[in-house]
């Protein structure tokens, strides 16, 4: 929500929460030439929570995020500019310029504008989001506390442990 603009350059890997925090950015540009990008919580054996969900259907059609949470599969940067999970693809010589650029192009929008259009645009994310985390009074809580538990097991663990040495094996 913050009123400013906000541009992911993607110089590599954004995998999981990288990239869930590309989605929360207002533009996101990636390397051509970069890593993957990704959600494989579920194949790690992690659920998602509910503002995850909700940030990563703001990027991409819903069946297309339902797709790549229950899958795992991770994108190439021409595949995730595909299905609309980055905006532009840039050289990796030229990301931070363009990156750069695009900001200032954005910062030069009145402020009041800006923040107002990005309201507007996120206001689907935002309620979806407070629904699903708060909406459901108790159920969600005990949603909330089952999803804590799970991320705190040791099998989670184990499962994160062995899914980043298998990772960065292939890497």
């Amino acid at each position: 929500e913050h009123p400013k603009p906000v541009v992911a350059a993607i110089n590599g890997h954004a995998i999981a929460g990288g990239c869930i925090l590309a989605c929360a950015c207002d533009y996101r540009l990636m390397a051509q030439d970069g890593g993957k990008i990704g959600v494989p919580e579920l194949r790690v054996g992690v659920p998602l929570p509910a503002l995850a969900w909700e940030l990563l259907r703001s990027a991409v059609a819903a069946p297309e995020a339902r797709r790549l949470i229950l899958t795992g599969r991770l994108l190439s940067p021409q595949e995730a500019l595909q299905v609309g999970l980055v905006d532009e693809l840039v050289g990796s010589e030229r990301l931070e310029e363009r990156a750069r650029a695009l900001a200032e192009q954005l910062g030069r929008v009145p402020p009041a504008t800006y923040r107002i259009t990005k309201q507007q645009l996120r206001r689907p994310l935002r309620e979806r989001s407070l629904r699903a985390a708060g909406g459901e009074g108790e159920a969600g809580e005990d949603l909330d506390r089952e999803i804590l538990a799970v991320w705190g097991s040791p099998e989670v663990y184990e499962a994160i442990r062995a899914y980043l040495e298998t990772t960065l094996k292939r890497s």
